[in-house]
This record gives C-alpha cells, sequence and structure tokens, in this order.
C-alpha cells in the first residue's frame, strides 16, 4: 500500500513540478516509480477525517526539491519555475439556462474544483472581487462572449501577468468548456 501511495504522490510532485499531467505516462517515469524513495526525504502516517467523517490514514511524504529538478532536466522533462504568478479567472458558468461568473460565493463547487486542480498543478488562482468595479466594466455577457477588451481593462487593477478567459456550459448530460 505505501509502495503505490510512494508512486502516485512521485507522480503528483512530478506534474507539479513540470505541469504536464500526462509525465507519469513518460518511460523514464515509470522506471524511477520502482525507486521511488531516492526522491523521498521522509515519510510518516497520520489520519484525516474522511469523505464519512471517519478519520482515515493518510501517507505524508516529502520529496526532495533538488532530487526532483535532477530527474526532470537528465530526461529532458519540462521543469516550471518556483516563480509562478497568480492566474486571473473570469469565467462565465450557464447552467439550466442561468448564467453567472464564477466566484466563491455565486458558484462555490466550481470555484472550488478549480482552487483544488491549480493546487494539484502548483498554480495560484485569483478571481476577480466582482464588485461595483469590476461590474462597471465587464458583464456576464463579456465573459460569455470571450470579448477581451472590457476583461483586460477590469483585470489591470488586479496586477497580475496572465488572465484566462472561459466559458462553461453545464447541461444534464455534458459539461461544455
Amino acid at each position: 500500500e505505501r509502495r503505490r501511495a510512494s508512486a502516485e504522490g512521485f507522480v503528483q510532485v512530478l506534474v507539479r513540478a513540470s505541469g504536464d499531467s500526462g509525465i507519469g505516462q513518460q518511460e523514464a517515469v515509470v522506471t524511477a516509480i520502482g525507486s521511488v524513495d531516492k526522491y523521498m526525504m521522509q515519510y510518516g502516517y497520520a489520519t484525516r477525517d474522511g469523505e464519512t467523517g471517519e478519520p482515515q490514514p493518510v501517507l505524508n511524504m516529502d520529496f526532495d526539491g533538488g532530487a526532483i529538478t535532477e530527474f526532470l532536466r537528465r530526461y529532458g522533462l519540462p521543469l516550471w519555475g518556483s516563480n509562478r504568478p497568480p492566474l486571473l479567472i473570469w469565467m462565465a458558468w450557464e447552467q439550466e439556462l442561468d448564467r453567472d461568473l464564477v466566484s466563491a460565493e455565486a458558484n462555490p463547487g466550481a470555484h472550488q474544483i478549480l482552487q483544488k486542480e491549480a493546487a494539484r498543478r502548483g498554480v495560484t488562482l485569483a478571481f476577480p472581487a466582482f464588485d461595483s468595479d469590476d461590474r462597471a466594466l465587464v458583464s456576464i455577457g463579456d465573459v460569455w462572449g470571450l470579448f477581451p477588451e472590457p476583461v483586460l481593462t477590469a483585470s489591470a487593477r488586479y496586477q497580475t501577468q496572465s488572465v484566462l478567459m472561459a466559458r462553461v456550459k453545464e447541461t444534464a448530460s455534458a459539461i461544455q468548456i
């Protein structure tokens, strides 16, 4: 069980360090999984409340950042730098013909999924405040229509280097991005 969890943790660290969600399929990574302990500094066990509220055992692992970086470089795999500026997200979400901009308040489920997946990749997300300043410059229609001018104008106050606009349409049978 520890071997399987260690392998999963190793791949997760490589995804975060490289930005490549498919890195676990690389031949070098598949081979290295057999000796994952040489990339790990320490591990230990703890308990955490599971989905049902019952305590669940958890394996905590600390990987050697230098060894991970060396591994990625040695095999010519992508390596993200440690300075990752936040990504500002403007996302319109349509569900049953009702559109809203994704925020922790308006669409907590989508917001939580985005934050979780970004953290898994080592990316920090920022979301607009959607206060009166934002709403004076940007409408839901601007984001849904992917019109960059008003969104980029409103984004200037957040001082992020990158802005992402997206629209999501959720139906009973699918989610389209």
